[in-house]
């Protein structure tokens, strides 16, 4: 029997052995195709850190959790209480940069703090934990950013590419360059990344999701190469840059749709696919005899909106996308897709915000000189969206658009994360013509909104 057993076995041995061989195989070739995948897309693999258990708060008799560090008044002057409660007598007041250590913290918005070594109370919207250095004046030169080129009428995708790799190269500490997509014309949608990749806070700023809205392209470049030049020296307001990036971990997409901005600035000239220049050709002659108009294609392409299947992507994204009102077809304005996130751009963008979960979604766009918050949210995701549209018009010369844009703006990035994920969301408008914006208005945008990004991570930190 243990002869004929073991001539059964050998057989099944050399299967097994085969089964092997083949899935080694075949495991091999997964590997290398997935490699060749990310060498094609040019993507930065990171390793993610492992993140170690934050330990859990104790709490006193008093009702506070007992915490080890520094607040800092950023009013002109705040009041100190005896006790957690407004009521209470005062103890004397704190002027704006203060330093205060803070040992305990109560859910009721109260922060024991010691001041002389006196015992006292303050709110915690009076101070905040940004160390602010109110005796020292920033600079700004302009001339110093001598990377992005902002004198030309056409920023292009080959210009963005070059400026951003160098920011990066020149700058190596505080930034990272990383690639979050291609296009159907084969281009990258490019991810600069500033500020501290270990920061729990994070934020998302868009730009050049609309073909002949370029200019918003060059306002996000330039962003990227004024805070990464200037994030050892620069200070908002008594805030220094090196301390709110400390917070922070900054995603800018200057150009989300890189095929449409082409398409806008060259035509049909630097289009890289055969079967992309058909598709434009066809859509012309089309939208041309539905028009009844003699608009040359040039005409046409330079106010083009879609990207390279001729779909607007502020249109594309999942949320009310069913309800949103379209053409029928592609074309070079007014095509919501064939499905909500059917676009290789916006399904990549959902990627990042999945990824990211940012504090606060910003999409630039063309023109208006204001800036929107209410996208058909509720609750803290509204009335916070909100909030930052009425700083920014504020402090900056921007107009607060107060409309309630609910169903007019379905299918859009802004809603998205509004209403969908529950992430406040504001529309940035730059420029005061139509699309594309003239170059003579690029400098009056530069020095309205190229302190916007520090204002924004001031008020969300508090």
């Amino acid at each position: 029997m243990k002869g004929k057993a073991g001539k059964l076995n050998r057989p099944l041995a050399a299967v097994m052995i085969m089964v092997l061989l083949l899935t080694v195989s075949c495991g091999k070739k997964k590997e290398k195709r997935d490699i060749n995948e990310l060498n094609s897309h040019e993507h930065e693999v990171v390793a993610l850190p492992t993140k170690e258990p934050e330990p859990v708060p104790t709490i006193d008799e008093a009702g506070f959790y007992a915490c080890d560090d520094n607040v800092y008044v950023n009013s002109e002057t705040i009041k100190f209480y005896s006790e957690p409660d407004e009521n209470s007598a005062g103890a004397g007041e704190g002027v704006f940069g203060q330093q205060l250590y803070r040992n305990g913290y109560n859910e009721g918005g109260w922060y024991r703090v010691y001041v002389s070594g006196r015992e006292v109370f303050v709110k915690e919207e009076d101070v905040t934990e940004i160390a602010i250095n109110s005796g020292s004046k920033f600079t700004y030169s302009l001339a110093s950013l001598n990377i992005v080129d902002s004198s030309r009428q056409f920023y292009s995708y080959e210009s963005m590419t070059e400026d951003l790799s160098l920011i990066r190269k020149s700058f190596p500490d505080i930034c990272r360059l990383t690639v979050c997509g291609l296009t159907e014309d084969g281009r990258n949608v490019y991810d600069f990344v500033i500020g501290n990749p270990e920061a729990k806070h994070s934020i998302l700023v868009l730009g050049g999701m609309e073909g002949c809205e370029y200019m918003t392209s060059l306002f996000a470049a330039k962003l990227c190469e004024y805070y990464a030049h200037y994030a050892d020296e620069g200070i908002y307001g008594g805030y220094p840059y090196a301390e709110l990036l400390k917070k922070f971990n900054i995603h800018i997409i200057p150009m989300l749709n890189p095929d449409g901005v082409t398409i806008s600035q060259y035509n049909i000239d630097k289009v890289r696919s055969e079967s992309v220049k058909t598709r434009l050709q066809q859509w012309f002659e089309r939208d041309q005899v539905a028009g009844g108009t003699s608009l040359s294609i040039e005409s046409y392409l330079t106010f083009f909106y879609g990207n390279a299947r001729g779909t607007e992507l502020t249109m594309n994204f999942p949320y009310g996308w069913d309800e949103k009102e379209s053409l029928d077809a592609p074309s070079s304005k007014g095509y919501k897709g064939s499905a909500g996130a059917s676009e290789n751009e916006t399904r990549d963008i959902i990627k990042l915000i999945e990824k990211t979960n940012p504090d606060l979604v910003i999409n630039l766009r063309t023109s208006g000189n204001s800036v929107a918050g209410d996208f058909g949210g509720e609750g803290e995701a509204l009335t916070e969206s909100q909030r930052i549209a009425g700083m920014l018009s504020e402090k900056f010369s921007f107009e607060n658009d107060t409309n309630k844009y609910g169903s007019d703006m379905y299918g859009s990035a802004e809603s998205y994360a509004q209403c969908e994920k529950g992430i406040p969301a504001i529309r940035i408008n730059i420029g005061n013509g139509s699309a594309p914006l003239s170059l003579n208005e690029y400098n009056s945008i530069w020095n309205t909104g190229r302190e916007t990004l520090a204002a924004i991570l001031v008020s969300l930190l508090g």
